[in-house]
């Protein structure tokens, strides 16, 4: 279980670490946004889970990243008739951006 930890006085987990590993796995194993994940926890606001679960939304980000480039040989280029490109928007841009 991802964040959960077992309390060595009582060999149980505790209420804490059974949020910890609920909210965890809303961004690791579901992929949410830190907004919906925040709202689901009863956190405050968003900057309270980005703080406390930077590691996890870093997981899912180099998760994400990893499956972008795995993608990238198999990317074609359809042209379109009538449609232009935008200047300057490669796949590297787009990839940047994360």
């Amino acid at each position: 279980m991802i964040g959960a930890e077992w309390s060595d006085r009582t060999r149980t987990l505790s209420p804490h670490s059974l949020r910890k590993t609920y909210t965890s796995h809303l961004i690791v194993g579901l992929g949410l946004d830190a907004v919906t994940t925040s709202q689901l926890a009863g956190h405050a606001n968003p900057q309270v889970t980005m703080r406390v679960y930077a590691d996890d939304f870093r997981k899912t980000a180099e998760r994400n990243l990893a499956v972008l480039e795995r993608s990238r040989a198999g990317v074609r280029v359809v042209k379109l008739p009538g449609v232009r490109p935008c200047p300057g928007l490669t796949l590297d841009a787009v990839v940047g951006l994360y």
